[in-house]
């Protein structure tokens, strides 16, 4: 009895909330910031990207921390806006579908995805310009980035790009869920 009267007055932790969704305002008003502030190039711009707009620099993006001379002084174009399924401890992240020149006057396409950490928006992953490629999310992210090979680079500059051609096949893919039939005689169109 005194178990399942301290259990019902609060005895167990509760789980913690999903972050609330990224809207597409929220999603390029943090990609400017953190553009602006990587277009600085300077060691305390990238600590403040780092530790305040980024998940972390621990990953691909380890090497603008260590050399923030690394990242482009023009901002990345968005090609797309895709709102994602919930992930776990997201309700509604988001990816952008981006493009830009490198400090090496190179083309990179990449995929920035935008989650809330404590309420606040954040990057996965700061560097844009390294041309991330998301190819999981749900059961634990899967990312690649550009290669320095020119042949190589091109093939992974279309494969980041032809999420914007379908973007609820694609979402689907990266986070393990099954999009809506658009086919007239699914059973969710047809009555």
């Amino acid at each position: 009895m005194l178990v399942a009267l301290l259990a019902a007055c609060g005895g167990s932790p509760a789980a913690k909330p999903a972050e609330a969704p990224v809207s597409a305002d929220d999603a390029t008003t943090t990609l400017d910031q953190v553009a602006a502030l990587a277009a600085e190039r300077t060691p305390g711009s990238a600590k403040l990207v780092c530790d305040t707009l980024a998940e972390s620099c621990d990953g691909l993006s380890s090497g603008y921390r260590a050399n923030p001379t690394s990242a482009p002084l023009p901002p990345p174009s968005i090609l797309c806006d895709i709102a994602l399924p919930p992930i776990p401890g997201q309700t509604g992240p988001r990816i952008l579908v981006i493009t830009g020149r490198d400090v090496a006057d190179r083309e990179y396409a990449g995929q920035v995805l935008l989650l809330r950490r404590n309420g606040h928006v954040i990057l996965h992953e700061p560097a844009f310009w390294n041309g991330i490629r998301y190819t999981q999310l749900a059961a634990g992210r899967a990312w690649d980035a550009a290669s320095d090979d020119p042949s190589l680079r091109a093939e992974h500059n279309t494969t980041v790009r032809s999420a914007c051609t379908d973007p609820e096949a694609f979402a689907a893919v990266i986070t393990g869920t099954t999009p809506p039939s658009r086919h007239p005689t699914s059973s969710r169109t047809a009555r």
